[in-house]
């Protein structure tokens, strides 16, 4: 994943205090068991996501509404420069091969002038024949020390290769742009964020009394109604927390796959939550 991503908090405080507010104005809606409480359909993930690289936006490639699929690609931070240092190190790699095969051809001319003399040792004096040795040795080396280079600009390419991709803005996941925050032809810094990211997986998120969350788990069945149309969902996360404002601990609900027919719920509409009494253990 080639983007900063940030996790957008005020929807889920926002979501605490409606139900903070809606639990106050209606007495029964107190989520205990078998009492109605109100939750929101919410994205179950929303992110802001933010450069990698400082430098000039080049391309923002999703407009707002529209879907995006997990991986693809959604802005472009300039990378000209890196382009060009890349071409050069690319050519700087070919050079360096050449010479790695050109010493590995010297060390071979070097280790068979050698071998030579040692068969016919009497023929070279004791010099010639250490000279020889010291040939062949610093052949040897020298194919050692053009491998170490062949592999220093294999890594400065590599490197450049991970730079280039830190360019492209990339969702994690699919989604919906639900707000473009940054435009082309400006400077984006690291960590600036340049599009809020909507999933399309959908969850309710609701508060309930701290006392109720300690007995729920994962996997705990929940009754949700929108309007005319009610659906078994089922627990998905409890908050460890308290919210300060709500005196609440956040329920993530996660919904059933729709069946044919079944009315589309979007984010924002409010859900009558019913916690089903435990199960037995």
């Amino acid at each position: 994943m080639n983007a900063i991503v940030r996790t957008s908090p005020p929807l889920r405080r926002a979501v605490l205090a409606l139900a903070a507010l809606l639990t106050a104005v209606v007495p029964s809606c107190r989520a205990a068991d078998g009492e109605p409480g109100v939750g929101v359909v919410v994205p179950r993930f929303e992110v802001e996501l933010c450069a990698e690289r400082s430098g000039r936006l080049v391309s923002v490639d999703a407009e707002l509404g529209e879907r995006v699929p997990a991986g693809e690609r959604v802005a472009v931070v300039a990378r000209g420069a890196l382009e060009q240092e890349l071409s050069v190190a690319r050519a700087q790699l070919r050079s360096a091969r050449a010479a790695l095969d050109k010493a590995k051809l010297a060390r071979h001319h070097k280790d068979g002038s050698l071998t030579r003399r040692l068969a016919a040792s009497e023929s070279w004096s004791k010099e010639e024949l250490a000279a020889s040795r010291l040939e062949a040795q610093l052949a040897a080396a020298s194919v050692e020390e053009s491998i170490a280079l062949v592999a220093q600009r294999e890594a400065a390419i590599a490197r450049l290769v991970y730079e280039i991709a830190r360019s492209d803005v990339v969702a994690p996941f699919a989604g919906r742009v639900a707000e473009r925050l940054r435009d082309p032809g400006g400077f984006v810094g690291v960590g600036e964020p340049i599009l809020r990211l909507l999933s399309e997986e959908l969850i309710v998120r609701c508060g309930v009394p701290s006392e109720r969350a300690a007995r729920l788990t994962a996997g705990d069945p929940v009754s949700l109604v929108a309007g005319s149309d009610s659906r078994t969902g089922r627990v998905l996360h409890v908050g460890v927390e308290i919210d300060p404002a709500s005196r609440l601990v956040a329920l993530e609900i996660a919904l059933p796959a729709p069946r044919d027919g079944d009315a589309v719920w979007t984010p924002g509409m409010p859900v009558s939550v019913t916690l089903l009494p435990p199960r037995a253990p």
